[in-house]
């Protein structure tokens, strides 16, 4: 945990003059609005899927505790 936090600060120093450049907004540096809600619509039919999945998983593969 600590090395991924340490790559990630490295990267973020590395980069810290030209991050976002000047004369950009957060704004106009990001998508367009439609490609956004077609991230977010692929982010939930993801989900959709995913959830029941590792619902399934972790019942089948829960553990019973035996106390002998």
């Amino acid at each position: 945990m600590t090395q991924v936090s340490l790559i990630l600060w490295g990267w973020a120093l590395s980069q810290y003059p030209d991050i976002l450049p000047p004369d950009l907004s957060i704004a106009s540096a990001a998508a367009p609005a439609a490609t956004l809600r077609l991230v977010l619509g692929a982010l939930a039919l993801g989900g959709l899927v995913l959830l029941p999945s590792l619902f399934y998983l972790f019942r089948v593969f829960k553990g019973s505790v035996r106390l002998t």
